[in-house]
């Protein structure tokens, strides 16, 4: 056998050895945030294959669970490797951490997160968005998140929720949405403001600047006839009436117009954030770093730039410097909100996990705030907490839109040229300023099709939620599914003076099941009490929450009584320790069967110096559930780091457990660690990148 041969042939069997029949579960939200309302639901897309790539068998379920809301059911069965399930909102803001695991623990645990936000209009929307276009370039600092450009004679332009405006530096912090602008011309309303210095926060549009107002000096005032007088001047050369005139001023911004503030701004309030000593200098002082570990030397310059809050940053003409060497070049490049910090661009297109070579590569079509479009290409994808990748190879053809008319979603064709490909469509419309319905579907390979749709509309008195879910087949045994849910819900009403809020309601259901030899449907109709607590504040550091659902559900399965009780516990000390407490008592008919009625979480994070430790732990007090996932690094040295994940996860007598343990190098501290990682699943040592700068 020719030694070419034989090297490709021993490879395949060293591949086929590490394998294992472990799945792997890919997990997407949409929307991700709603309104934490007992009402508002996300769907959650699952996606199961087995380590080479392949669908998993049909009729596979998944078990999910969830911190804060409650699965309309908590295991699904899997149809061409794809399946749906409803995540409804609790009644407590939050970030919501789903975890999905096949029913037998064959399966790493994957994780996804959501947000319940405490209001409609927290909500994110197309118009929460903003363009800069430097003529020259900016920086975009990994480590920092802050994007900074200078320029002259004001030709630095950029356009925030519909209003141009220009300047002649800018400075935007990506992760507070702070603003500042040098000599800066910005519209608000009808009428168009000159700042030499601007401070606006992008999320709320307010904040402060310094302009030119109109004032009246007076000197003195007199009284006659009932009319009052007012003069500027003085004894000496004489007094005149008063004549409006400008002068240099703080004013406080709003999104109606300015105002002179009430309350003393400091200076500090305007002055750019310290990144790295570059060449795009903006103000001396501003290069004057007092402290090394200021120096950033990790960064792109772009000459557009485009960000939608808490969604998508969007760069174009991008280079990649290390330090003053270009290492990267791209056209286009775009990236999530939330998850690029600390890393490099190309580490979210190239990674090795456990000797394996991974790419996520998009190709993009074009790029733009309004429409996006690319040919995206991966391999060696790792989507839950272990080291097992899906080695499957995919081409996927990925369409974004997200028009001014609040028209945002995604058509994704996925595995394209394979005989498991699937076409998925997301869409959310906002139909009027009350109303809003969300779409979620997925068809794999034309055989079958699996959607949720969600309307939500706001009355003056009362909100409408309808919820609906359906399953169809269209080739092989017919296996279709029909769920319908509405709740109509009163609009809040406060009790007295205590920090507590009442909702009252009704809702309604259908269900329809149909295979070959049967058909069964179901109907109900009931009504809900709920009680929902404004956050206390315990002290300074620490905040309690609490909510209370009653209801009665009486229909062609019987009578149901559902009560729902959740209390949270949550405590921060500045920014190295946080953690939240979470007791949920759920009885609904369902979720108790599975899970049990009585659950608790904690999910806790610790940083310090050159330490790093999250922890999240969810169990059920009378059910056999237990999930521990825990994760530790520690630098201990400025090249060096170790670090340890474990994963615990525990459901009716299959336990899985799993655990990496890390040795890490750099040969700079600018540079990204590399490393050796012995996994517990895989029973072997191999190669890592690890994400992250620190």
């Amino acid at each position: 056998m020719p030694r070419s041969k034989t090297i490709a042939s021993l490879a395949l069997l060293v591949m086929a050895a590490v394998s294992s029949a472990a799945i792997n579960i890919r997990l997407q939200a949409y929307p991700y945030e709603v309104v934490a309302d007992s009402r508002s639901s996300i769907s959650i897309s699952i996606e199961a294959r087995n380590n080479d790539g392949s669908v998993v068998a049909d009729g596979t379920k998944i078990l999910l669970t969830t911190t804060l809301g409650t699965f309309r059911e908590q295991i699904v069965s899997v149809t061409g490797g794809r399946a749906q399930a409803i995540l409804i909102a609790g009644n407590i803001p939050g970030t919501a951490k789903i975890t999905a695991s096949e029913l037998n623990n064959q399966s790493n645990p994957s994780t996804i997160e959501v947000e319940f936000v405490s209001s409609r209009e927290k909500l994110s929307s197309s118009s929460d968005y903003i363009e800069i276009n430097v003529p020259n370039r900016f920086e975009y600092h990994f480590e920092t998140r802050i994007i900074t450009g200078a320029g002259s004679k004001q030709n630095i332009t950029g356009i925030f929720r519909e209003t141009n405006f220009k300047c002649d530096d800018v400075q935007l912090l990506q992760d507070s949405g702070e603003l500042r602008a040098k000599n800066a011309t910005f519209k608000i309303k009808d009428k168009t403001y000159n700042f030499s210095e601007l401070y606006l926060d992008i999320k709320t549009g307010r904040g402060y600047g310094v302009t030119p107002i109109d004032y009246l000096p007076i000197s003195k005032l007199t009284y006659s006839h009932g009319l009052i007088t007012a003069y500027m001047g003085d004894e000496e050369s004489g007094y005149e009436r008063s004549k409006p005139r400008k002068r240099i001023a703080v004013v406080e911004i709003s999104p109606t117009g300015i105002r002179p503030v009430t309350v003393a701004v400091s200076p500090e309030t305007f002055d750019f954030k310290k990144t790295r000593k570059t060449n795009i200098a903006t103000t001396k002082e501003e290069l004057k770093l007092e402290d090394p570990n200021d120096l950033q030397t990790g960064y792109l310059t772009a000459t557009r730039f485009s960000i939608v809050l808490r969604r998508e940053l969007q760069f174009q003409n991008v280079q990649v410097y290390q330090g003053e060497q270009k290492v990267w070049s791209q056209a286009l490049m775009s990236f999530s909100a939330g998850g690029f910090q600390g890393q490099y661009p190309m580490q979210q297109y190239f990674t090795i996990t456990d000797s394996q070579f991974g790419v996520n590569y998009p190709f993009f079509l074009n790029l733009g705030r309004e429409s996006t479009s690319a040919i995206r290409f991966r391999t060696g994808q790792s989507y839950g907490r272990g080291f097992n990748v899906n080695r499957g190879v995919f081409f996927d053809y990925e369409s974004n839109w997200n028009r001014r008319d609040n028209s945002v979603g995604n058509l994704v064709l996925s595995g394209v040229g394979r005989d498991d490909y699937n076409i998925g469509l997301r869409q959310t419309l906002r139909l009027d300023n009350q109303t809003t319905a969300n779409i979620s579907l997925d068809s794999p390979q034309l055989k079958s099709m699996i959607n949720n749709v969600s309307l939500s509309r706001q009355q003056s008195d009362f909100q409408l939620s309808l919820i609906s879910s359906q399953q169809r087949t269209f080739t092989g045994p017919k296996s279709d599914r029909t769920d319908y849910l509405m709740i109509a819900e009163r609009n809040p009403i406060k009790i007295r003076k205590l920090p507590i809020q009442m909702f009252y309601g009704i809702n309604a259901a259908y269900g329809e099941s149909k295979t070959d030899t049967d058909s069964t449907s179901t109907t109900g109709v009931g009504g809900r009490l709920r009680f929902q607590s404004d956050p206390i504040r315990i002290n300074n550091s620490s905040t309690l929450a609490s909510g209370l659902t009653l209801g009665q559900f009486s229909g062609s399965a019987g009578t149901q009584v559902n009560t729902n009780f959740n209390i949270s516990f949550s405590k921060s000390m500045k920014n190295s320790f946080n953690t939240t407490w979470f007791y949920e008592y759920n009885k609904d008919g369902q979720t108790e069967q599975s899970l049990g009625a009585h659950r608790m979480s904690n999910n806790l994070f610790y940083r310090r110096g050159r330490l790093d430790l999250s922890l999240l732990t969810q169990k059920s007090l009378d059910a056999d559930r237990l999930s521990l996932f825990g994760q530790f690094d520690y630098q201990f040295a400025s090249l060096w780091k170790t670090g340890l994940t474990y994963t615990l996860n525990r459901y009716a007598n299959d336990t899985f457990v799993d655990y990496n343990l890390i040795l890490a190098y750099r040969i700079a501290q600018d540079k990204p660690f590399f490393g050796l990682a012995y996994s517990k699943e895989t029973n072997r040592i191999g190669f890592v990148i690890l994400n992250g700068l620190r």
